[in-house]
């Protein structure tokens, strides 16, 4: 089975998440306002190194995080 052209068959399944793949568990939660991107950028946020601390500051660390949230949930329609 490859990803992007990379192998990931047989691979831990936190490597095939940062190489990109994501799911959702079984109680899906599609939030029908927000556009397929914006749904996908809410997932990719478990990956993000901001926390709750930086939400409520709105730090520099979430800005980067939801931006790269953002790129993660694009970038294979690129």
């Amino acid at each position: 089975m490859t990803l992007a052209g990379r192998d990931i068959t047989g691979k831990p399944a936190h490597l095939i998440a940062r190489a990109g793949l994501m799911r959702t568990f079984q109680t899906v939660r599609i939030y029908d306002r927000l556009s397929l991107a914006d749904n996908l950028a809410i997932a990719a946020q478990q990956f993000d190194a901001a926390t709750w601390v930086d939400e409520f500051f709105r730090t520099r660390r979430l800005r980067n995080a939801v931006a790269s949230s953002e790129q993660r949930a694009t970038s294979s329609w690129n």
